[in-house]
């Protein structure tokens, strides 16, 4: 089924369903993105913000012989999860739509569909758009569809919401994302509630930001800053209030137990870093398993050392001898 067919399928499903449940990642482009798709349902939707991990025993324990399911903005990163959930599916008289912008394991892809279900997958738009495109939209859902665009991309918008949403949904947990969709859902872009834990928390949160630690090394003729953030602070968060630095090739961002890397200098690429250190990624944004025994500028000259190498090697697929 090609798709066009199957983003039509999706549209029926979303419209003609009196029991629909809708699964949504816990983002703000996710958010968007039920926010949509709650607009155009037949009746008010269940909502069911979860993570990839969590779909399983959501699909389980919220649909029943006879309902059906709406996954946004979730993708599944191995044929095991894509098990787990056609076994949700199958023989249990549920219909399960999914619409979502990450790249996919062609494993997984095959057992969704093989149990029936109905997979609208693009990578060249966020989620929101692409509930846009399926559903269709009006003025107002184009807005919101933007405001999860903006947010996808990491990058403020004119009206300044996305950044406002994120700090809002950091500290409301689901039962606030749910109450974020139903008020995009009606049209209220920033609502009161929204506000008040905006004024409430900023403070806060600008002194979460103020923890970042930032320091920049040399090596290889390749410059490196090194950020240190406190727990659960994403780099999106760094990005969107200005707190990444963009004067050295490469930004480096350190979690527990992961690297972001992203390249400032265009002729760097960040995947062929991440690539030789086990994970992968975009030319200008990537990530990898953090090198946990190393201090940041030991990880701050293996970055510089690789990224030297992936420009004068042309990104071959091999390091060289002994590396």
């Amino acid at each position: 089924m090609g798709l066009e067919h199957v983003g039509e399928a999706v549209r029926r499903l979303v419209e003609e369903s009196p029991n629909l449940t809708i699964f949504f990642h816990v983002d703000l482009d996710g958010v968007c993105s039920a926010a949509i798709a709650y607009r155009r349902a037949r009746r008010r939707p269940r909502l069911a913000p979860t993570t990839a991990r969590g779909i399983y025993r959501g699909i389980r324990r919220l649909l029943g012989p006879g309902s059906a399911g709406l996954v946004l903005d979730l993708s599944l990163k191995s044929l095991s999860e894509a098990l787990g959930v056609s076994s949700a599916v199958k023989g249990r008289g549920v219909r399960l739509a999914w619409i979502d912008h990450h790249q996919w394991p062609g494993k997984a892809l095959e057992e969704l569909r093989r149990a029936g279900i109905l997979l609208y997958l693009d990578t060249g738009a966020p989620t929101a758009t692409l509930t846009c495109r399926v559903l269709g939209c009006d003025e107002t859902e184009k807005r919101i569809a933007m405001i999860g665009a903006y947010d996808d991309m990491c990058h403020p918008d004119p009206e300044g919401l996305v950044r406002k949403w994120r700090l809002v949904l950091r500290y409301t947990g689901f039962e606030g994302m749910k109450r974020a969709v139903e008020s995009l859902a009606a049209g209220t872009l920033w609502p009161e509630w929204a506000e008040e834990v905006y004024r409430e928390k900023e403070a806060e949160y600008r002194e979460l930001l103020s923890r970042i630690s930032i320091n920049k090394y040399s090596f290889e003729q390749v410059t490196v800053a090194v950020v240190t953030a406190p727990p659960r602070l994403t780099i999106c968060d760094m990005e969107l209030w200005g707190r990444l630095p963009r004067d050295t090739d490469i930004t480096l961002i350190l979690y527990p137990r992961a690297v972001s890397i992203r390249a400032n200098n265009p002729s760097i690429d960040a995947a062929c870093i991440a690539r030789r250190l086990g994970g992968g990624g975009h030319r200008s944004a990537a990530g990898a398993p953090r090198l946990t025994t190393q201090s940041p500028p030991v990880i701050a000259r293996t970055i510089a050392k690789l990224a030297s190498y992936c420009m004068k090697e042309g990104n071959q697929e091999q390091p060289p001898p002994g590396w």
